[in-house]
Order: structure tokens, then sequence, then C-alpha cells
């Protein structure tokens, strides 16, 4: 209580109103600065933990996207150097053809190689641990490297025999007729003959019947290994894609035989290796659960 007159009484509660309500503003604010680290009392909140981070989750990746990336890129650089005759002097007919070949080869090697990416995905997916299926990508990879290194040498093969018979094609109507239609189906015609020639011996089974070779065919040149072989006037066959392919000792050359095309061979011989390299990983697996169950059952009877 003030002494004095009311209006002396009434100033006195408004001060004392003012200072606790400058207190109370004072107090909020040293509150707010010390957790924002404010200079106000030197100092700062302790900086929050991190999340503890979990290893890095195993991934497959069995190196197919990049064997297809730098395969289709080989085979554009071949197409684009190995046409050299007036057929093919339109840059825009020449386009056309590297970008049909390299199209159908990615279509065939998607559906050919897809089986194989399925099984080996439903063993990846069956291991337990991810340094299991990291040690079961890392054997693939190691297995599958020579095999597609070899296949990039059988498609150049293939490619390179394309094109010298793609480079035997002439516009023959062209030299006869200036009309634009004429021309542009005679490039047609020959885009598709080219396109066959290139990709019938990558994507397409070859099956003969009986074999009438002539002097310019040659025949076995030494256990059992077919050097070079022309038949009906079709692709000639290279010696890998033919041994890898059959078992020409065993062929009955006047009964004919069928010779898968150099994509189904890839695909046939990948999947022969991760077959051997799948029943490994999962026979490990099986002994490691086996071992960390017979453990626990000695712990578990001391």
């Amino acid at each position: 209580w003030y002494p004095g007159s009311a209006a002396d009484t009434m100033k006195a509660c408004i001060g004392t109103v003012r200072r606790l309500a400058w207190f109370a503003a004072f107090a909020g604010a040293s509150s707010s600065s010390f957790v924002e680290g404010s200079s106000l009392r030197g100092l700062s909140a302790p900086a929050a933990a991190a999340p503890p981070t979990s290893p890095p989750r195993a991934r497959l990746d069995l190196g197919f996207a990049d064997f297809e990336k730098n395969l289709t890129a080989e085979v554009s650089l071949a197409i684009d150097k190995g046409l050299d005759s007036a057929a093919w002097k339109s840059p825009e007919l020449r386009k056309r053809l590297t970008e049909n070949v390299t199209l159908s080869l990615k279509k065939g090697l998607e559906a050919a190689l897809k089986p194989l990416k399925l099984s080996i995905g439903k063993t990846w997916v069956a291991l337990p641990a991810d340094e299991q299926k990291a040690h079961y990508v890392s054997q693939l990879r190691d297995s599958f490297d020579s095999t597609l290194e070899r296949a990039k040498g059988t498609v150049e093969n293939h490619v390179r025999i394309g094109l010298r018979r793609a480079n035997g094609f002439s516009m023959a109507a062209g030299r006869q007729s200036n009309s634009s239609g004429a021309l542009a189906a005679e490039a047609d015609g020959i885009l598709a003959k080219a396109v066959k020639a290139l990709t019938a011996g990558l994507l397409e089974e070859h099956c003969y019947g009986e074999l009438k070779l002539s002097h310019n065919h040659t025949k076995k040149a030494s256990a059992g290994k077919l050097v070079a072989l022309e038949l009906d006037d079709e692709l000639a066959l290279d010696e890998e894609n033919a041994t890898n392919s059959v078992n020409m000792s065993s062929v009955n050359m006047s009964k004919g035989f069928c010779i898968p095309s150099a994509i189904d061979s890839l695909a046939r011989r990948l999947n022969d290796n991760a077959g051997l390299v799948g029943m490994t990983a999962r026979f490990e697996a099986n002994a490691m659960t086996l071992a960390q169950k017979s453990k626990v059952g000695s712990a578990q009877r001391q």
C-alpha cells in the first residue's frame, strides 16, 4: 500500500505491473536464447546425435546393362564404318539401318536373358544374409566376364559378314527412274534386306537339311572343328559359334543340323555358368545355417 492520494496509488500500481511484464519478457528471451545458442549466456545447446547409418544393402547388378550399352555402341560404329557401297551414300538410310539393327539386338538380348535374370533373382532372394548375396553376385560377374567378352567377338563376326552382304545390294530402280517414289521404295527394300542380313545370324536359329558341299565349301579342318561353312548362300558360320552351339564331331553332315543364334548361344552359356554358381551359393548358405543352428543348440544344452 502506498501512502498519498488515489492518483499516486494508481501510478504505483501501473509501475509495478510494467516492471512485472518486463521481467516476464526478459525471462522468456533468456530461455529462448539459451536454446538457440545466443551470446546472452555464452552457452549453446548440445548438437543432436546423428542417427546410426546402416551398412549398404547388397545390389543385384550383373553387368548386363553395361554389356548391352557397349555392344550396341560397337555395332553402331561397325555399321557406320562398314557401309561403303554406293547404295549407302544417304546418311538417313544409314541411320535407319543402324537404329533398326540396334533396336532388334536390344529386344533379342532382353528376351533371351529374361529367364536367366528371373532364375538368378530367385536364388539371390533366397540367400538370407547380405554378405551372401554380395558374394553370389561377385561370383556370377566373375563367371560371366569371359563369356560376355567372347560374345562380343561372335557378334562382331556376324555383323562383319552381314555388312559384306549389305554392301552388295544396289539401287537398281534408282538407275532406271528418277521418281522419288521409286527411289524411296528401293531404299526401303534395301533397308529390309540389310536388316535381315545383319540380324539373321544374331537372332535366328539356322537349320539346314541335307548338305551338298561344293569346292567353295570347307569341311572339318581337324578334330571335328568347323572353320567356315557357307550353306545355300546363307551367312557364313564362324568357328566359335558353331562349335560352342553344336558338337560338330557328332553331327551327321548328310542329314543336316540346327545352329542356335549367337544371342541364344550366349544365353545358354550364361545359364550354365549361373547354374553352377547358384548351386554353390545355396549349398554354402545351407551349410552356414546348419552350423548356426548347431551352435545355438549346443549353447542351450549347456
